[in-house]
This record gives structure tokens, C-alpha cells and sequence, in this order.
């Protein structure tokens, strides 16, 4: 098949003047419309023999002209649109299906080339398809229908993407992760924005202190409509102490709201195996396992979903501490283990993001940027929509 392109047609040059001559004007007037929000599709459903085609930047210059108020409002850091490069990470062609098993075509998914976009695959079709890029009003319109309990338990992995859907939900990408109103030294204030509001080691972790991640106030302040806290506060669940005081928490108080006030539904987000030297034997009986079992005692096994996180792929700036005790073989060896493990049990499954943190941008060789962890929050909030079957029309009462 020929790859689809604006200059694949016939045509003399006259043809292509004004081809291009329309396209100028497009993207003159979508750069002075500050409404402009681009309906974000993370990658597309084409063979794979058209991906160097459609994965050109062609796309993706009408955003870049739409953000170019934000470029000069927010302050570059590692970020340079402060999250908002995702449009060029995973590409904008629309017209493609969406993916029907969100899971599966995370699992599957790849990337080309260093950064490149991510194209997941549909396994059961042999295509490449597409994940709805959710705002924030419908984050919070889809989270009160699926009226689920959102139980975030692991380390810094999950804590990301924990503070990724705070920055979602309020549709602040420059310090939505952080509880700026708390901070009172300006320079920290300053520096705890974009890609660093998920950085553990700036200002000697001073970020992490305020992170949304830890909130226990109304979470009506960014959805005005819900009438109930569905995001549970991180629990720090990989050592020993803190696994049984958590293990307290969790059964005396969260198993008992999902019951009275979840009517039994709940998701639990597991990222837990870095701090741990990814030892498989050692994380899994005291975390997992237990987890599913105290799921069990409490009848809940049934309608209470455990999401397996895995964890990210590390990048050759990975720091030389890590890289014996945290190797791609012993991530990889981790992964296949987990799998193995969550998928064992009815209630389980395994949300894979080895693929879609290979190859790419990391601060450190082991975290991922703004732009990976936005994106797969948003895979998380497909994989909720299609979890519980929720409408367009669903999603917007």
C-alpha cells in the first residue's frame, strides 16, 4: 500500500502552491486561536509499512502553533511545553480506530526510533490503533460513573503517575502535581513545576513533600460534580514496617469504604520491585499475594480489579548503582514474573508499560518524563472506560 501524503497526488506545481498556501493559512489562524485544543489520539491504526510516513511531524505543527501562548507563559523545565509535547511523542491522526483492548495493545505496542512515537498494536487485528485522549472535565465525569475506589499502592513509579492524573483532572500541567499553595519558598515554588514536579532528587526531594499524591483534602476542588473522594492517598507499600502499617490501614478503613460507599467496586494500581532488587520471591509474598488474599477474606475478590504495574524499561543513562542490581535482564525476568503471578488470579491483570518507557527520554535512567507519565495515566483512564463499559453519554452526566 502507498503511504497516505499530502504530496502523494498528481498534480503540477501549481497543485502544491496551493496546497501549501491552505496549509499556512490553517496554521496561521489555529496560532491566534488560544481555544484551540486538539482532540489528542496517542498513536494510529496503519500497517506498519506506513509508519515512517505518518509519523512524520507533519501532524503535529498545528499544535506546536496552538501552544505557543503557554511556551511563553510557563518556564522551560526538561519540558519545554511543560507536558504538552505528547503530541509529538505519540502522533495526532485521528481518523483511525480507537484500541479495543487496552491492555493488550500497551503489551504490544513499540516504538521506532529514540523518543519516537509509540504505536500501539492490536495483536487480534495485526494493526496499529488508537487511545482517546481524555480532558479533564471527562477524567472526572468518567471516574464518578465507574464509581470505583482508586487505590494507588507501590513506590516512586506509581507515585508519578498518581500526581499525573491530579495534573489531568486539573488541567494544570505547569504545578498540578503539587500542592503549591502549601510552599512558601519561591524558589522551591519556582522550581517544582513542569517535567520536575515528579523529580525526588531536586531540592533534596523538597517537591515530593508537597505532591498531590499525599492529599486528604476535598477532591471536589478539581471535579465540582463528585459527591464522593474516589482518589485514595499513595500508600508506600515496599518494606517491611511500612507494609504492616499499611496492611492496617488497608484492611480496617479502605476495605470497609469499598464496601459501604463502593457498593464492593474498587481499582488497586500495584508498582511496587525497585527498591526490592526486583526479586520476585521476595516482593510478591509480602505484597501481591497478600494483597489478593485479604481481597478474598473480605469477599471482594470478585469485584475489586488489581492492576499490576510493571516496571519501566531503564535507559542507558541509568546511574552505574543501578545497573547490576536494576538490568534490563532482571527487569525483564521481573516483568515476565509478574505477569505470570497477577494473570493467575481472576481478579488480576497486568498493565505493561515496558514498551512505552523504552527507548525514550529519563532524567535519571529509571523515571520517566512529564510527557510518558501524562500518557499513561490517559491509558489508565481507557482502560477504565472500557472496563466498565462506560458510553460517551455515560461519561458526561
Amino acid at each position: 500500500m502507498r503511504p497516505l501524503s499530502p504530496t502523494a497526488a498528481s498534480g503540477g506545481n501549481s497543485q502544491r502552491s496551493v496546497f501549501f498556501s491552505i496549509t499556512i493559512i490553517i496554521i496561521l489562524y489555529l496560532s491566534f486561536d488560544p481555544t484551540f485544543r486538539p482532540t489528542i489520539l496517542l498513536s494510529f491504526s496503519l500497517s506498519p509499512s506506513m509508519l515512517s510516513s505518518h509519523s512524520s511531524p507533519k501532524s503535529t505543527n498545528t499544535h506546536k502553533s496552538s501552544t505557543s501562548e503557554i511556551k511563553k507563559e510557563t518556564p522551560s523545565y526538561g519540558v519545554e511545553q511543560c507536558g504538552r509535547n505528547f503530541v509529538d511523542s505519540f502522533g495526532t491522526i485521528n481518523q483511525l480506530p480507537l484500541c479495543n483492548d487496552t491492555l493488550s495493545s500497551l503489551h504490544y505496542g513499540y516504538r521506532e526510533s529514540y523518543n519516537g512515537p509509540f504505536f500501539p498494536y492490536n495483536i487480534y487485528k495485526q494493526e496499529i490503533c488508537n487511545y482517546q485522549w481524555y480532558d479533564s472535565a471527562q477524567i472526572c465525569d468518567i471516574l464518578q460513573a465507574s464509581n470505583r475506589l482508586l487505590i494507588f499502592i507501590g513506590d516512586s513509579l506509581l507515585r508519578h503517575i498518581h500526581q499525573s492524573l491530579y495534573i489531568l483532572i486539573s488541567d494544570n500541567y505547569r504545578n498540578g502535581a503539587v500542592m503549591t499553595d502549601l510552599i512558601t519558598d519561591n524558589d522551591l515554588k519556582l522550581g517544582c513545576q513542569c517535567d520536575t514536579q515528579y523529580n525526588d532528587q531536586k531540592f533534596e526531594a523538597q517537591c515530593r513533600k508537597y505532591t498531590y499524591a499525599n492529599y486528604q483534602g476535598e477532591q471536589q476542588r478539581f471535579c465540582p460534580s463528585w459527591n464522593n473522594q474516589y482518589i485514595v492517598p499513595s500508600l508506600d507499600w515496599y518494606n517491611g514496617q511500612i507494609f504492616k502499617e499499611n496492611e492496617e490501614y488497608f484492611t480496617n478503613i479502605l476495605l470497609q469504604r469499598i464496601k459501604i460507599e463502593f457498593f464492593n467496586k474498587a481499582i488497586i494500581f500495584l508498582n511496587i520491585g525497585l527498591h526490592n532488587e526486583l526479586l520476585p520471591d521476595f516482593v510478591f509474598p509480602i505484597v501481591h499475594q497478600r494483597i489478593f488474599q485479604l481481597l478474598k477474606e473480605a469477599e471482594l475478590d470478585k469485584t475489586v480489579h488489581v492492576l499490576c504495574i510493571t516496571v519501566n524499561t531503564p535507559q542507558d543513562n541509568q546511574p552505574d548503582e543501578y545497573k547490576i542490581r536494576q538490568s534490563p535482564k532482571l527487569n525483564q525476568q521481573y516483568n515476565t514474573e509478574l505477569h505470570k503471578l497477577c494473570e493467575s488470579y481472576p481478579n488480576g491483570r497486568v498493565f505493561d508499560i515496558s514498551q512505552i518507557t523504552n527507548n525514550t527520554v529519563s532524567h535519571d535512567g529509571v523515571h520517566s518524563s512529564m510527557d510518558i507519565n501524562l500518557a499513561i495515566t490517559q491509558i489508565l483512564v481507557n482502560y477504565i472506560v472500557e472496563l466498565d463499559q462506560l458510553t460517551p453519554f455515560q461519561q458526561l452526566q
